[in-house]
């Protein structure tokens, strides 16, 4: 429930203008993706979580809100992808960026679907396969990677074909001015009620 409430607060800073609050600080990338991945390989032990880690991988990111990103797309390949194929998480450290990609093996994301991937509070069809959704989620994970990736002054992208399976791929400037969002209600509005 508290990370429903959680990502309508974020929808709704976002779709007001007021932007996904960010407090950049100093952080090594691969180890929150090992904490992250040790998470969930302890929730699901049946499922194969890899971790590639190339470069430099330290840069100026909001801790909080790259786990939230890293973490939505992760249990979106849980959901979505097929489990006689592992999911990977890689991560590359190039000179003003890194690139956070993640991949999982199965059906493709069908090419009508894509355009809309990212938008809010819509799922995609999977009428052939209908499948549950995560427990807590009510549709805005891609949405809100896609915002905290802008925030950073990045950007997401997907591929899915049914050669090459589906990637979900962050870029974030290594050294960027972050564009921080202001809270919907701040400590003024707060006191006054």
């Amino acid at each position: 429930m508290e990370r429903m409430i959680s990502d309508l607060l974020d929808y709704t800073r976002t779709r007001l203008g007021a932007g996904m609050p960010v407090n950049p600080a100093p952080l090594d990338l691969a180890a929150l993706a090992q904490e992250l991945i040790a998470e969930f390989k302890s929730g699901h032990p049946d499922r194969r979580i890899d971790l590639q880690a190339e470069g430099n991988l330290n840069g100026l990111w909001d801790s909080d809100r790259i786990r939230q990103a890293v973490s939505n797309l992760i249990g979106n390949a849980l959901q979505h992808g097929s489990p006689d194929f592992p999911i990977t998480l890689s991560l590359r450290g190039e000179e003003a960026f890194v690139v956070i990609d993640v991949h999982n093996g199965g059906e493709p994301i069908p090419s009508g679907e894509l355009p809309k991937i990212f938008d809010p509070l819509i799922r995609g069809s999977s009428a052939e396969r209908p499948r549950s959704n995560r427990p807590g989620s009510i549709g805005m994970g891609l949405y809100i990677a896609r915002e905290v990736a802008k925030s950073h002054g990045g950007r997401i992208d997907v591929a899915s074909t049914a050669e090459n399976g589906t990637s979900f791929t962050i870029r974030l400037p290594r050294q960027s001015a972050m564009k921080i969002g202001q809270p919907i209600l701040d400590a003024a509005h707060i006191d006054k009620m």
